[in-house]
């Protein structure tokens, strides 16, 4: 039997980051650094191997009499819920899922290998920077199949719209965590890294300036689009808010009844000014972990709200605009992901 091709467990930009970190640890004379870069490296390729030797769930398969394809992968997954589809999900996209968490953490381990360099100020900054971004990706890939399952999950959501959510998560598991978010979906990525950009000031809580600032920091102009149309729902528009406050529906509710707010950031009550506008501001955390425990706090809340029919939205501002996305505009969707 052939063996499958592996996959590359880093992308040619991110082997070259990781030589250039291992080279600085041997001008250091630090071999106990490169040996632990050199041992990431090998368990990053085991685990791409791994991933390659299951078959893509886009290929037809069969065994005996019975028959796997697109169509019935897709009808399977769309006929699940949120606790039963984990059993149904191919093992080459439990490996994916693993290949994420691994380049995670492999990229977490170089940022320690950097903190015990001390290389100068430029250079230090350089990799750290890069080494972010690549954290941030692996994280944004996380959150973003998590969204799409969700979707498929949704038995309120229309099939067509669930359908296609499977197919993205198909594409996504068929290439691997190599393919890159902006690659699939654009418009998460871009909102995501927008947001991160940003810090909102807590002024008259309808989000008018921030919307501003996600536009001039690379937020998908669909995005905003969808949640500050005049005909935006409210449950739509209170996820907005929560996704530019970071504060949950049920804290917003209670922070309008007692006229107060307190500040993310310092955990300090700050009042009602004279003009009827919020003082303070906040920041969703300047480091990627931050960020998914921000986005995860939300989903939990909605996905609470949606079992036991509480008020307030029902899924995350980012869940909202991809259904969207997926009704509206699948053909663009589509082809992004197809390319």
């Amino acid at each position: 039997m052939e063996t499958p091709t592996a996959p590359m467990a880093l992308s040619e930009r991110e082997s070259a980051l990781a030589e250039r970190i291992r080279s600085l640890s041997e001008q250091a004379s630090r071999d106990e650094l490169v040996s632990s870069i050199e041992e990431h490296r090998v368990s990053l390729r085991e685990v791409a191997r791994a991933f390659a030797r299951y078959p893509s769930p886009l290929r037809s398969q069969s065994l005996g009499v019975q028959q796997r394809d697109i169509v019935t992968l897709v009808r399977r997954l769309t006929s699940q819920n949120s606790f039963s589809i984990e059993l149904v999900i191919p093992t080459r996209a439990l490996i994916g899922r693993s290949m994420v968490m691994a380049r995670l953490n492999f990229f977490r381990m170089l940022r320690h290998v950097v903190d015990q360099l001390k290389p100068d100020d430029e250079v230090r900054e350089t990799l750290d920077q890069r080494l972010t971004d690549n954290i941030a990706e692996c994280v944004y890939q996380k959150a973003a199949e998590e969204i799409l399952t969700a979707i498929v999950c949704r038995s309120e959501s229309e099939l067509e719209v669930r359908k296609r959510a499977a197919q993205l998560l198909l594409q996504i598991w068929d290439a691997g965590p190599i393919l890159e978010l902006h690659e699939v979906i654009p418009a998460l990525a871009q909102t995501w890294k927008a947001r991160r950009r940003i810090r909102v000031a807590y002024g008259t809580m309808l989000g008018a300036s921030e919307v501003f600032a996600l536009l001039t920091s690379g937020c998908n102009s669909r995005f905003i689009d969808f949640l500050v149309r005049e005909d935006c729902g409210d449950a739509q528009l209170w996820s907005f808010r929560e996704f530019m406050f970071g504060i949950s529906y049920e804290d917003l509710q209670q922070l309008e009844e007692n006229n107060e707010l307190i500040s993310s950031e310092t955990n300090s009550p700050v009042s009602e000014s004279r003009d009827g506008i919020w003082s303070g501001t906040y920041h969703v955390g300047d480091s990627v972990e931050q960020f998914y425990q921000y986005y995860l706090k939300r989903h939990l809340n909605a996905t609470t709200r949606s079992m036991l029919d509480l008020p307030g939205p029902k899924q995350t501002a980012e869940q909202y605009v991809l259904e969207h996305l997926l009704k509206d505009h699948w053909d663009e969707v589509n082809s992004r992901a197809g390319q």
